[in-house]
């Protein structure tokens, strides 16, 4: 190979870790996107209802300032298929979103529809305890 050879490669190469990325966000939905497909993909075994994990994203992000650094963070989580094991923040959101749920107030039941209430608050709801004897018989 000659030198210019050499260069142009590079120069390609380059050109592509630089392009590639940056296509992928910007062409990629937004976090809140993302958030739902987290916790659908996560819930796949129970039925949920689609509007309500809708509204819970909303709700859960009214608050939060979606910024390019927590962008990037998400759209990174969702793209290298990071578990909610090796997450806390894709935990948390979907604990959260369990809570703010009617799975634990039904009895833990997998075969209902999963509808959500309103945002969990510990300070203003109560909320049975889901290992409570009751809801294991």
């Amino acid at each position: 190979m000659n030198r210019r050879k050499v260069i142009k490669v590079i120069s390609l190469a380059a050109a592509a870790g630089v392009l590639l990325p940056t296509g992928m966000y910007i062409g990629s939905p937004g976090t809140k996107k993302y958030a739902e497909q987290v916790i659908i993909k996560t819930l796949d075994y129970l039925e949920l209802d689609q509007t309500g994990v809708s509204n819970f994203v909303n709700d859960y992000f009214k608050g939060d300032d979606i910024n390019f650094k927590s962008n990037l963070r998400w759209k990174v989580y969702y793209f290298s298929a990071t578990g909610v094991k090796r997450s806390d923040n894709m935990f948390e959101l979907v604990r959260s979103y369990l809570l703010s749920s009617d799975f634990f107030i039904n009895g833990n039941q997998t075969n209902r529809k999963i509808n959500y209430l309103g945002l969990f608050n510990p300070y203003e709801n109560s909320m049975p305890n889901p290992y409570s004897y009751i809801f294991l018989n």
